[in-house]
């Protein structure tokens, strides 16, 4: 019944889902979404450690025995309290409240030069690799406290980056080698 429920109020929300791929991060390999769900029995929502702005959180989701999990961004202007397990207006006192819209921009046209891909950013977004041709890695950019940085992710196994859905999938783009 409380799954239910839980389920319920995040339909009602209204919230956008990435699926979270698997980071393979250069720069830390602490913590991962994937590695943080492995460790439920039920499906939960989890604190997103991979977001200093706290507008995104992790749902982990049980099904038959298998975790899924997926990236989900507050509404405008709120941010994920891990406390109460809810978005909301109030900014957690480790959190970053420099972004003032939702985590995730999609470009229209992505940068040719990965180094220089993220200047000029105002909010996170994800771009493509263009360093990589077969499409298994992409740029995560992120605006903390002022600054812009950028991480470059790997997806899953058996993965391929796809540019016009911004996310990791099995199915590889022809654009890929």
């Amino acid at each position: 019944m409380r799954l239910c429920i839980m389920f319920l109020l995040l339909l009602a929300t209204g919230l956008s889902a990435l699926p979270a791929s698997e980071f393979d991060d250069q720069n830390s390999t602490t913590w991962t979404a994937e590695e943080a769900c492995s460790e439920v029995t039920k499906s939960t929502i989890i604190e997103n450690q991979e977001d200093p702005t706290c507008r995104t959180y992790v749902y982990c989701y049980v099904t038959k025995g298998s975790v899924t999990s997926l990236i989900r961004n507050c509404k405008t202007n709120q941010y994920f309290d891990p406390i109460s397990k809810m978005c909301s207006s109030q900014v957690p006192a480790k959190c970053s409240a420099e972004a003032t819209e939702p985590p995730i921009q999609y470009p229209t046209e992505p940068s040719t030069e990965s180094s220089e891909i993220c200047e000029g950013i105002t909010k996170s977004s994800i771009m493509k690799n263009e360093d990589d041709p077969t499409c298994k890695s992409y740029i995560y950019c992120y605006v903390s406290n002022g600054s812009v940085f950028s991480l470059t992710k790997t997806c899953k196994t058996g993965e391929y980056f796809d540019a016009t859905l911004y996310l990791c999938s099995s199915t590889k783009p022809d654009y890929c080698v």
